[in-house]
């Protein structure tokens, strides 16, 4: 079933949050919900459910290894911002500092970005097992 996300975001690819990802402890598989000094972070299993967040406007990834089941694993990570899922048709309910993109999907404007945002982490593994 293809749900209809009306405010969904595009997403771009974010250096400074791959860097500040880079300086977190990232622990190894089987992840808990857990704070990290003032962002709220959590973990999942399921890639599926980054994508469930509308109001994500930017993504990093990173890899780092795993000797405890010797593995590489890949984390994606993507800002959230206040709001919630507003159901309709792709771009009909952008925010109104948002637009409506070519692909459909609510494009932030360069050079604006999202306070207070909160970080949403997605663990992948990746099949590297030696």
């Amino acid at each position: 079933m293809k749900e209809k996300v009306a405010n969904m975001n595009e997403l771009k690819y974010d250096e400074e949050l791959e860097s500040a990802a880079k300086k977190e402890k990232h622990r190894c598989p089987y992840y808990e919900v857990q704070e990290v000094k003032e962002n709220e972070m959590y973990s999942t299993l399921s890639a599926s459910k980054m994508w469930y967040h509308p109001t994500a406007t930017k993504v990093a990834c990173i890899q780092y290894f795993c000797a405890n089941v010797n593995s590489t694993e890949k984390l994606y990570i993507v800002d959230k911002g206040p709001g919630d899922v507003v159901r309709g048709e792709l771009g009909s309910k952008c925010p109104s500092e948002r637009t409506e993109g070519e692909s459909g999907l609510c494009e932030v404007p360069s050079g604006s970005g999202m306070s207070k945002s909160i970080l949403i982490v997605v663990l992948v593994t990746v099949s590297n097992f030696i």
